[in-house]
């Protein structure tokens, strides 16, 4: 596999780690974090492809002093769950982002003044 960047050779670092200690396995389809790849104490999140280095961003775009904070993967691996203050800064909400896709929809319905997504779990099939 040929590796052009060093995003590229950190998610295949990170792949590596994460198989040794069983948490991906062969036939995992990918590696998905958060970090601040793109901007500096922005924190988004990712998808590394394990096979071709790629690397994809899955959230929308973020408003000023936003950051992906929590995510989880969805049953059967085909989307992510996650909260972020995507919208708003320092309004914490529930997004779903479909990895065959790449569509992103709100999950929350709207919240009360002040109010956030604090904690969420994704269920069943």
């Amino acid at each position: 596999m040929k590796i052009t960047n060093r995003t590229g050779l950190y998610c295949l670092c990170l792949l590596a780690v994460l198989m040794s200690s069983g948490v991906a396995t062969a036939q995992t389809r990918g590696v998905v974090y958060i970090a601040d790849q793109d901007t500096d104490g922005v924190f988004e999140l990712y998808r590394a492809d394990p096979k071709t280095g790629a690397v994809t961003k899955l959230n929308e775009l973020l408003t000023t002093g936003g950051d992906v904070s929590d995510f989880e993967i969805g049953p059967k691996g085909k989307s992510v769950v996650y909260t972020a203050d995507q919208d708003t800064d320092e309004v914490f909400e529930l997004y779903r982002a479909d990895l065959k896709t790449g569509a992103v929809t709100k999950l929350n319905e709207p919240l009360v003044a002040g109010g956030d997504v604090d904690e969420f779990e994704v269920i069943g099939n």
